[in-house]
């Protein structure tokens, strides 16, 4: 699904509203919403700058395999990361914190007010079905530890009411659920 200009913008004039400089968006719905990308995997986030460009995180083995078929809206900048070899474990809080750094770097985001999904408890099931993953407070720690000179605030309201409103695109995707 496409992330037209006009959402982003609304989104942007919101979270400057709201005094955030960006959001870390973790849950599949959310990075779908911003980057017209769902990860496959789950392990995924977006960065979203309160002006600018959104950036979708996500691993290189699902890039490579994925991104053909249901490629991120064109705005969007990719940042691939390694997620697992025979060699390396990794979890998902793991691996965001070693590519994290350089997209909050090339953002300016360094002593930033960020925005994060602290308060949400239901997602949708991604594409393992029974596979539920949301960040929690594992995930809030990571970022405080590996950025502590952010401040972190729950977006969780505003994410909500971004998401009230929806394009034609996604009036049309939401009939054909229901007609199907």
């Amino acid at each position: 699904m496409r992330v037209s200009p006009e959402k982003l913008a609304r989104a942007q004039k919101a979270m400057q509203a709201g005094g955030l400089d960006a959001l870390v968006c973790r849950i599949a719905e959310h990075v779908l919403y911003f980057t017209g990308y769902w990860p496959h995997g789950q392990i995924g986030a977006a960065v979203v700058p309160a002006s600018g460009n959104p950036v979708l995180l996500v691993g290189e083995m699902e890039a490579g395999l994925e991104f053909s078929s249901f490629p991120p809206s064109e705005q969007v900048e990719i940042v691939t990361f390694p997620y697992e070899s025979a060699e390396v474990m990794r979890g998902p809080n793991d691996v965001l914190a070693l590519a994290l750094p350089g997209v909050f770097k090339k953002l300016g985001l360094d002593g930033k007010t960020i925005g994060v999904e602290e308060s949400f408890e239901g997602v949708n099931v991604g594409i393992f079905q029974g596979e539920i993953k949301y960040p929690g407070q594992p995930a809030l720690e990571m970022l405080k530890m590996v950025f502590p000179h952010n401040q972190f605030r729950d977006a969780t309201g505003l994410l909500l009411k971004l998401r009230q409103v929806k394009s034609l695109e996604e009036v049309g995707a939401i009939r054909l659920a229901v007609e199907t």
